[in-house]
């Protein structure tokens, strides 16, 4: 018995060294102090060996701090969530707003949980801990039940979403970018590039003589005609660049970056490619197409209506002197569009 007791007693006083600092009440007994100042010492260390985990802190204080802090942190995070979900609600819609309630609880409770942690580092309140332990239990189980429920049909939503987008700025038919496409894609460019001695180029390219093919060969031939030159405009074009079907026989490329002669390489490459493809056996020879090419150049931001309409200019500049062509113009300069035949 005594023996089991002295053991108890050094396994005892290892951990009050290690965490403490105190001597252990073995090395006063081994000193031969009384039995009451034996009993005097052992009694409230084997109370502080059964505290409350919280109280133990007290130990070690950078300990305690990095706790407060943190869990103070946190609790102000997850407060923090459903007043920023509040401010927002507007934006949720009819269906959510059920599934987010519910989040809402899960988090505001969580907060109430890493306060009460603090809490209890001073004071002993671990019923008060544990039935919100129970209720943040609860309400994690129901949100999870209701998340795995909701969540498919909400990400269905949000992908059938993204799909209405992109349908919405694309051209059916040849899967470039339409109208829309174009106009978003120069601006959100331009002025992201908006720097000295950068140049932005818009090309307008126009089918000649593309009714002929609907007339004589029927639409299906001339949406393939079409499709053709689309695969053309990806191929003969920058990564960056935005090629867009703007309705009809008309094409554009938004070319960000762009200085003037690379700008005239690009249109003219085009011009070039969709001539050859009217050459091939993809028609009778007497239905052979070209392409009329606007380019114009800028080194300033301006509104898409203004870039559109200078280079609507040049493009009319190359109908006007004898289609198939590419026609120019710099953007500031006093220069009459010119023309690469």
């Amino acid at each position: 018995m005594i023996h089991l007791f002295e053991n108890t007693f050094v396994l005892l006083s290892a951990l009050f060294e290690r965490l403490a600092g105190f001597n252990s009440p073995l090395i006063a007994f081994q000193k031969g102090l009384p039995l009451d100042a034996f009993n005097n010492t052992l009694v409230p260390l084997l109370e502080l060996a059964l505290m409350p985990h919280g109280t133990c802190f007290f130990w070690n204080v950078p300990l305690t701090t990095v706790h407060v802090v943190a869990d103070g942190l946190i609790g102000l995070a997850y407060f923090s969530i459903p007043l920023i979900l509040y401010m927002n609600r507007q934006h949720v819609s009819t269906g959510a707003t059920p599934l987010l309630m519910l989040f809402v609880a899960f988090i505001f409770s969580c907060g109430i949980g890493h306060l009460l942690s603090v809490w209890n580092i001073w004071h002993s309140d671990y019923w008060l801990e544990g039935i919100e332990k129970l209720m943040t239990a609860a309400a994690s189980v129901y949100t999870a039940f209701c998340l795995y429920q909701k969540l498919p049909d909400l990400l269905q939503t949000r992908k059938a979403l993204e799909e209405t987008t992109e349908m919405a700025r694309t051209d059916p038919l040849t899967g470039l970018a339409n109208r829309r496409g174009l106009i978003e894609a120069m601006t959100t460019s331009m002025p992201q590039l908006n720097a000295p001695g950068i140049s932005h180029a818009l090309v307008l390219l126009d089918l000649d003589n593309f009714k002929e093919i609907n007339d004589t060969c029927g639409h299906l031939m001339g949406d393939r005609v079409l499709c053709q030159v689309s695969e053309l405009l990806r191929l003969n074009t920058r990564l960056l660049d935005t090629s867009a079907r703007i309705g009809g026989d008309e094409f554009a490329v938004f070319l960000p970056g762009c200085p003037l002669p690379q700008a005239l390489e690009i249109a003219e490459r085009l011009r070039m490619a969709i001539a050859l493809l009217s050459k091939e056996d993809l028609l009778p020879p007497e239905l052979e197409f070209s392409a009329s090419v606007g380019l114009v150049v800028t080194n300033r931001i301006q509104s898409d209506e203004q870039f559109y309409a200078k280079a609507d200019m040049a493009l009319y500049q190359s109908k006007r002197s004898g289609k198939n062509r590419v026609s120019w113009l710099e953007d500031g300069a006093d220069l009459m569009p010119l023309a690469i035949d």
